[in-house]
């Protein structure tokens, strides 16, 4: 991974690849694309995917955990609001391969997330209020799994406006 840090200023050159083991604790890069991440996980459950306007886990934030309950859901956390939406997708994580997925949000408050080559979302949630600046993505898995991360950027899901 190469990341030019002039402090205030990231230029990201090639993917990234991040490793995530106890403790719980996610691990930032800055937000390059402003309305997507693409990125492949390889862990048994509990992928965490934070979306925030500050490398720290404060308020505002977006909270996205693919394969939560035992590899059994997923679910969007927008904590400014306390929103919390639940869907049921089993077995979308894999401890011993890595699965590809994206997400994608627009400022009006739209997220969507799905399996990398999928065009469409298997899980997607319309927020009343809209999106703050994020202007950074942290990963980390939940205490008790490891999670190994490659992050890159090509995507092509809209949404209907």
């Amino acid at each position: 991974m190469i990341i030019v840090n002039v402090w205030r200023k990231f230029l990201v050159l090639e993917e990234v690849k991040i490793s995530t083991k106890d403790p719980y604790q996610f691990r930032y890069i800055p937000n390059v694309k402003k309305d997507r991440f693409e990125f492949w996980v390889k862990a048994k459950a509990d992928a965490h995917i934070s979306l925030s306007n500050a490398p720290i886990l404060l308020d505002p934030k977006v909270v996205i955990i693919i394969g939560g309950w035992d590899n059994t859901g997923t679910e969007i956390n927008i904590w400014s609001d306390d929103v919390h939406y639940h869907q049921s997708v089993p077995d979308l994580l894999n401890e011993n391969e890595y699965r590809g997925f994206w997400i994608k949000w627009n400022y009006n408050g739209n997220i969507a997330i799905g399996k990398k080559g999928d065009r469409f979302p298997f899980i997607a949630y319309n927020n009343t209020k809209p999106f703050f600046p994020i202007n950074f993505i942290g990963v980390t898995c939940q205490k008790g799994y490891d999670g190994f991360w490659i992050i890159n950027e090509d995507l092509d899901y809209k949404f209907d406006e």
